[in-house]
Protein backbone atom coordinates (compact mmCIF):
# COMPACT_ATOMS: atom_id res chain seq x y z
CA UNK A 1 0.00 0.00 0.00
CA UNK A 2 1.05 3.59 -0.48
CA UNK A 3 0.91 5.91 2.50
CA UNK A 4 1.12 9.63 1.84
CA UNK A 5 2.68 11.31 4.86
CA UNK A 6 2.02 15.05 4.71
CA UNK A 7 4.40 16.93 6.98
CA UNK A 8 3.68 19.69 9.45
CA UNK A 9 4.70 23.33 9.59
CA UNK A 10 7.30 22.64 12.29
CA UNK A 11 10.15 20.15 12.22
CA UNK A 12 9.44 18.49 15.57
CA UNK A 13 5.85 17.64 14.63
CA UNK A 14 6.94 16.26 11.25
CA UNK A 15 9.62 14.20 12.96
CA UNK A 16 6.98 12.94 15.43
CA UNK A 17 4.86 11.75 12.50
CA UNK A 18 7.82 9.77 11.18
CA UNK A 19 8.39 8.32 14.66
CA UNK A 20 4.75 7.20 14.83
CA UNK A 21 5.12 5.55 11.43
CA UNK A 22 8.30 3.79 12.58
CA UNK A 23 6.54 2.68 15.77
CA UNK A 24 3.58 1.33 13.77
CA UNK A 25 6.01 -0.90 11.87
CA UNK A 26 7.52 -2.02 15.19
CA UNK A 27 4.04 -2.88 16.48
CA UNK A 28 3.63 -5.46 13.72
CA UNK A 29 2.05 -3.50 10.88
CA UNK A 30 0.43 -6.05 8.60
CA UNK A 31 1.64 -4.32 5.43
CA UNK A 32 5.35 -5.13 5.33
CA UNK A 33 5.46 -3.81 1.76
CA UNK A 34 4.13 -0.39 2.69
CA UNK A 35 5.67 2.53 0.86
CA UNK A 36 5.49 5.99 2.41
CA UNK A 37 5.72 9.07 0.24
CA UNK A 38 6.80 11.94 2.47
CA UNK A 39 5.76 15.37 1.28
CA UNK A 40 7.11 18.13 3.46
CA UNK A 41 5.23 21.31 4.20
CA UNK A 42 6.73 24.13 2.10
CA UNK A 43 7.75 25.93 5.30
CA UNK A 44 9.45 22.92 6.88
CA UNK A 45 11.69 20.63 4.87
CA UNK A 46 12.73 17.29 6.37
CA UNK A 47 16.23 16.16 5.42
CA UNK A 48 16.58 12.55 4.31
CA UNK A 49 19.08 12.12 7.15
CA UNK A 50 16.11 12.32 9.55
CA UNK A 51 14.46 9.41 7.74
CA UNK A 52 17.75 7.49 7.87
CA UNK A 53 18.20 8.28 11.59
CA UNK A 54 14.78 6.72 12.25
CA UNK A 55 15.68 3.61 10.19
CA UNK A 56 12.92 4.35 7.68
CA UNK A 57 14.96 4.61 4.49
CA UNK A 58 13.61 1.23 3.29
CA UNK A 59 10.04 2.52 3.66
CA UNK A 60 10.11 6.26 2.95
CA UNK A 61 10.98 8.51 0.08
CA UNK A 62 10.84 12.29 0.00
CA UNK A 63 8.84 13.87 -2.79
CA UNK A 64 8.13 17.35 -4.06
CA UNK A 65 5.45 16.21 -6.52
CA UNK A 66 2.21 18.23 -6.55
CA UNK A 67 -0.26 17.17 -3.88
CA UNK A 68 -2.98 16.30 -6.40
CA UNK A 69 -0.64 13.85 -8.17
CA UNK A 70 0.33 12.24 -4.88
CA UNK A 71 -3.28 11.89 -3.76
CA UNK A 72 -4.06 9.98 -6.96
CA UNK A 73 -1.56 7.24 -6.09
CA UNK A 74 -2.14 7.07 -2.33
CA UNK A 75 -4.18 4.46 -0.48
CA UNK A 76 -4.05 6.23 2.89
CA UNK A 77 -3.09 9.75 3.96
CA UNK A 78 -1.40 10.56 7.27
CA UNK A 79 -1.51 14.29 8.11
CA UNK A 80 -0.31 16.52 10.85
CA UNK A 81 -2.66 18.28 13.23
CA UNK A 82 -2.55 21.75 11.73
CA UNK A 83 -2.37 21.05 8.00
CA UNK A 84 -5.39 21.67 5.81
CA UNK A 85 -4.28 18.99 3.34
CA UNK A 86 -6.59 16.59 5.16
CA UNK A 87 -9.48 18.47 3.55
CA UNK A 88 -8.31 17.59 0.03
CA UNK A 89 -7.71 13.94 0.93
CA UNK A 90 -11.10 13.58 2.57
CA UNK A 91 -12.90 15.38 -0.25
CA UNK A 92 -11.46 12.74 -2.61
CA UNK A 93 -12.63 9.96 -0.25
CA UNK A 94 -9.13 8.76 0.68
CA UNK A 95 -8.89 7.18 4.14
CA UNK A 96 -7.19 9.82 6.29
CA UNK A 97 -5.51 9.64 9.67
CA UNK A 98 -4.43 12.73 11.57
CA UNK A 99 -1.75 12.94 14.24
CA UNK A 100 -2.83 14.53 17.47
CA UNK A 101 -0.59 15.94 20.13
CA UNK A 102 -2.40 15.84 23.49
CA UNK A 103 -0.52 18.86 24.84
CA UNK A 104 -1.59 21.06 21.91
CA UNK A 105 -4.87 22.52 20.72
CA UNK A 106 -6.38 20.54 17.86
CA UNK A 107 -6.08 22.94 14.93
CA UNK A 108 -7.20 20.53 12.24
CA UNK A 109 -10.03 21.97 10.14
CA UNK A 110 -11.71 18.57 10.14
CA UNK A 111 -11.90 18.24 13.94
CA UNK A 112 -15.42 17.15 14.87
CA UNK A 113 -16.38 16.19 11.30
CA UNK A 114 -17.60 12.63 10.77
CA UNK A 115 -15.62 9.53 11.63
CA UNK A 116 -12.16 11.06 11.30
CA UNK A 117 -9.45 9.32 13.32
CA UNK A 118 -6.72 11.07 15.28
CA UNK A 119 -3.70 9.09 16.55
CA UNK A 120 -0.98 9.65 19.09
CA UNK A 121 0.81 6.28 19.19
CA UNK A 122 2.37 3.77 16.86
CA UNK A 123 -0.19 1.20 17.98
CA UNK A 124 -3.11 3.49 17.08
CA UNK A 125 -1.55 4.25 13.70
CA UNK A 126 -0.86 0.55 13.05
CA UNK A 127 -4.49 -0.33 13.73
CA UNK A 128 -5.74 2.30 11.27
CA UNK A 129 -3.17 1.41 8.61
CA UNK A 130 -4.05 -2.28 8.95
CA UNK A 131 -7.79 -1.57 8.66
CA UNK A 132 -8.30 1.83 7.05
CA UNK A 133 -11.68 3.43 7.56
CA UNK A 134 -13.34 5.15 4.64
CA UNK A 135 -13.48 8.88 5.09
CA UNK A 136 -15.38 11.70 3.48
CA UNK A 137 -16.54 15.25 3.96
CA UNK A 138 -20.24 16.08 4.07
CA UNK A 139 -21.30 17.95 0.93
CA UNK A 140 -22.49 20.80 3.15
CA UNK A 141 -18.95 21.38 4.47
CA UNK A 142 -18.18 23.99 1.81
CA UNK A 143 -21.72 25.42 1.61
CA UNK A 144 -21.56 25.30 -2.19
CA UNK A 145 -24.61 26.81 -3.86
CA UNK A 146 -24.71 28.46 -7.28
CA UNK A 147 -27.10 31.08 -5.94
CA UNK A 148 -24.67 32.11 -3.17
CA UNK A 149 -27.43 32.79 -0.61
CA UNK A 150 -25.02 33.34 2.28
CA UNK A 151 -22.95 35.84 0.31
CA UNK A 152 -26.08 37.59 -0.91
CA UNK A 153 -27.40 37.89 2.64
CA UNK A 154 -24.05 39.19 3.92
CA UNK A 155 -23.78 41.79 1.16
CA UNK A 156 -27.36 42.91 1.54
CA UNK A 157 -26.97 43.22 5.33
CA UNK A 158 -23.87 45.37 4.87
CA UNK A 159 -25.42 47.60 2.22
CA UNK A 160 -28.68 48.37 4.01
Amino acid sequence: ITLLLLGETDFRSSERMLELFRDSIGCGLRYTRIKALVKCHPDCQIPFSTIEKLNLSDYCSLTKDPLIDLLKVSDIVFCGNSTTSSVEALWLGIPTVIMRIPSQINLNPMFGIGELKFVNSGEELKDLLDSPLSSSIPKSFFFLDQEYPLWEKTINDEMY
